[in-house]
């Protein structure tokens, strides 16, 4: 059984308005207690009382508080596009609802929604940091390709992206955006082109939303090398667009 107790407080907050319905999130750093036992636990005061033998460790945590007028709503944290954080509820009525989020160190992009029939869909957001991060090495600038490792399609395409995408971090993050949605739209019948694109661009600015704000530009030069050569071949079928994604994934795995 796992108790927690909470200490420690600073405060972020994000209001969103929907076409109607209102959102308010805050997002509050804590620390968090967290007591390991096989027997019932329970906090008297600030005494943790275990009834047999227990293990007690502190570790960075945010209390996460949401407010709607709406009758449907979601909560996620993650720290990288892959990597969520671990969210328990501790309390829910009509209308709010708070949780606990633990998880590595590290920087977490906090998202609700929130829905309802008549008042239509609220979103808002949060950026929350648990603990010390240890900031990200300058990348080294890739060496060019062996000449056969990389496909050739669309005028090399793979190529370029290797070079546009110098110096920007967390490639292979960006790449398994990439190489997911080729996979995705090749083999979901019911998945657009245009559903597709719009599904890809959430995930990429959200892994973007994660970096220190010095290397955003980076990445949006990237993005607009990639868009630019895309918007003149375009348009392109859903298995064309496919082949194209894996080269761009391709092409910024190179570079690791």
């Amino acid at each position: 059984m796992r108790g927690l107790a909470l200490v420690c407080w600073c405060l972020f907050s994000s209001l969103a308005l929907g076409q109607y319905g209102q959102l308010t999130l805050t997002v509050t750093p804590k620390t968090v207690l967290a007591v390991e036992s096989a027997e019932p636990v329970n906090l008297h005061g600030n005494l943790i009382l275990a009834e047999g033998s227990a293990t007690v460790t502190r570790k960075p945590a945010a209390l996460i508080a949401l407010v709607t007028d709406c009758k449907w709503w979601d909560v996620t944290a993650r720290r990288t596009w892959s990597e969520s954080g671990e969210l328990v509820e501790i309390a829910r009525t009509d209308g709010t609802q708070e949780l606990i989020l633990t998880g590595e160190p590290g920087e977490y992009l906090v998202e609700a929604i929130a829905f309802d029939s008549e008042r239509g869909i609220a979103r808002a957001s949060a950026v929350v940091r648990l603990g010390e991060v240890t900031p990200d090495p300058e990348p080294v600038p890739p060496g060019p390709p062996a000449p056969d490792s990389l496909p050739v399609d669309f005028d090399r395409l793979a190529f370029r992206v290797n070079g546009w995408a110098a110096g920007v971090p967390r490639r292979k993050e960006y790449a398994a955006i990439y190489r997911s949605y080729a996979e995705r739209i090749a083999n979901d019948p019911t998945l657009t082109v245009a559903g597709a694109g719009n599904l890809m661009s959430v995930d990429l600015q959200a892994l973007t939303k994660m970096l220190p704000e010095s290397d955003r530009p980076k990445v949006r030069s990237l993005f607009e090398s990639i868009n630019q050569d895309l918007q003149g071949r375009w348009p392109l079928s859903k298995g064309v667009l496919a082949v194209y994604w894996s080269c761009v994934a391709s092409g910024l795995e190179a570079g690791q």
